[in-house]
């Protein structure tokens, strides 16, 4: 897992380079569908994110994964905050994808991330921390 906050200054704009690359079509992307594309985690994470009516959390994007190999990842995720803690659903569609990016394959796979989390319910959703609230036994 990338440690960003440990990177040097160059090291951050080495990662940072690839993703330059394709925010147009990112930025694209979201007009395309209807959603923004945001720069989170040292610019170096491009994801967007949207509530529905159901009050599930929706987020989708790519981020680095190794900074050493420069890998990134495509992933899915939901969650919801209930009042015995949070639910999360989440899919790596892609987990080790390199420069140079091709566009048409980044676009088939942020399809197939938008695709995966527009179709979870809060039925779909998990305990993210099945034993919360539970007292451990002696």
């Amino acid at each position: 897992m990338a440690n960003t906050y440990y990177s040097s200054k160059e090291e951050l704009l080495k990662i940072e380079e690839p993703l330059l690359g394709i925010d147009s079509l990112l930025e694209e992307y979201g007009k395309q569908n209807n959603l923004g594309f945001i720069k989170n985690d040292h610019e170096i994470e491009r994801t967007t994110v949207w509530k529905k009516d159901d009050g599930v959390y929706r987020k989708f994007g790519i981020s680095i994964i190794d900074e050493k190999l420069l890998s990134f990842i495509i992933f899915a995720v939901a969650w919801q905050d209930r009042d015995d803690g949070r639910y999360i659903q989440r899919k790596l569609i892609i987990d080790d994808l390199r420069p140079p990016f091709k566009a048409e394959e980044i676009i088939a796979l942020l399809d197939q991330a938008r695709k995966e989390v527009t179709s979870w319910t809060r039925d779909d959703l998990k305990k993210a921390y099945p034993d919360e609230g539970k007292k451990k036994k002696k």
